[in-house]
C-alpha cells in the first residue's frame, strides 16, 4: 500500500515540479550563454555589462527559486490531504497512519533532493557552455584540476571522507527542511481550528529561525573543536578533527530529524481530531 501512497504523493508534486525544472534548465543554458559573451567579450559598453550582470542574477536566482517552488509544492501537498477537507478522505483509507506520514516524508525528501540534484546538473551545464571555448582548447579549469590533485595527493584517505561527509551532510539537510516543514504544518494545524494555514505558514518562518538560534549555540562547541585545529601544526592532526566535526553535524540533524518525526507521528496519531 505504501508503493501506492508514493506513486499518489509524488504523481501530485511532480503535476507541477516539472515545469519549475524546465524553467530552470532553460535559464541554464540560456545564462551559460551570457557569461560566456561577458567572459570573452571585454569591449562591450558598460551599459551591457550592467544588463548582463543583471540578467546572470535572475539566472542564479531561479536555482534558489526552483528548491523554494519545490518545498511550497511539499508544503501544499502535506496541508491538503491531511488537514483540509481532504483529510477525512485521508485517514479513512485502510492504511496506517505511519504509512501515510511515511510516504509524504519520503516523497518530500526525494523531490527535494531532486531539485537539489537538478540544479547541480544544471550549474553543470552553465558552466560548461560558460566556458566551452578553453574547454576546446584543453585549457578549462586547468589551474583547479591541478589543484584538487594536489589536496587528493596531500590529504590522501581523508579526501575521500570528507567528500562522503559533505554528501550525508547535504542530505541531512533536506531530510531536516522536510521534518521542519511537516513539523510546523502539524504542530500549527492542531492548536487552531481557524486559520489553520496561516499559522503554519507563520511558523514555517518562526521555527527554523528558533532552531537556527539553536544551532548557534550549539555551534560554540564545534567551534570550540575548530580552534583545536589551529593548536596543531601538520595535516594529519587536523585531519581527524575535523572529520569527527563533520560527523558531529551529520549526527545532530540525524537526531533532530528524528525527533520531529517522532513529534509529528504522535501528533497525527494522538492528537488528530477529525470531528
Amino acid at each position: 500500500m505504501l508503493k501506492k501512497l508514493l506513486r499518489y504523493d509524488f504523481k501530485a508534486i511532480f503535476k507541477f515540479w516539472w515545469i519549475a525544472v524546465v524553467v530552470n534548465f532553460v535559464l541554464s543554458i540560456y545564462g551559460g550563454f551570457l557569461q560566456q559573451i561577458e567572459n570573452y567579450n571585454e569591449k562591450l559598453a558598460e551599459t551591457l555589462y550592467d544588463l548582463l550582470g543583471l540578467s546572470l542574477f535572475m539566472v542564479n536566482c531561479s536555482y534558489v527559486a526552483l528548491v523554494l517552488v519545490t518545498l511550497v509544492l511539499i508544503f501544499i501537498r502535506f496541508y491538503q490531504n491531511f488537514f483540509t477537507d481532504e483529510g477525512y478522505l485521508t485517514f479513512t483509507l485502510p492504511v496506517s497512519r505511519s504509512q501515510l506520514l511515511n510516504s509524504k516524508v519520503i516523497s518530500g525528501i526525494g523531490t527535494l533532493l531532486a531539485s537539489v540534484a537538478v540544479c547541480g546538473v544544471n550549474l553543470i551545464i552553465k558552466n560548461t557552455i560558460a566556458w566551452w571555448p578553453e574547454l576546446v582548447n584543453g585549457t578549462a579549469f586547468r589551474e583547479d584540476s591541478a589543484y584538487i590533485a594536489e589536496e587528493m595527493n596531500t590529504m590522501g584517505t581523508y579526501f575521500w571522507i570528507y567528500s562522503l561527509e559533505a554528501l550525508l551532510l547535504v542530505v541531512v539537510l533536506v531530510i531536516l527542511a522536510v521534518m521542519i516543514l511537516y513539523f510546523c504544518i502539524t504542530f500549527g494545524s492542531m492548536i487552531v481550528k481557524k486559520g489553520k494555514l496561516i499559522l503554519s505558514i507563520v511558523l514555517c518562518y518562526l521555527i527554523p529561525n528558533v532552531i537556527s538560534t539553536i544551532g548557534v549555540f550549539s555551534m560554540i562547541f564545534w567551534a570550540f573543536g575548530f580552534n583545536l585545529l589551529f593548536a596543531f601544526e601538520s595535516a594529519s592532526d587536523k585531519d581527524p578533527i575535523t572529520a569527527l566535526i563533520l560527523l558531529g553535524l551529520i549526527f545532530y540533524g540525524g537526531m533532530l530529524s528524528g525527533l520531529l518525526y517522532s513529534l509529528i507521528y504522535r501528533m497525527l496519531d494522538k492528537k488528530l481530531n477529525l470531528s
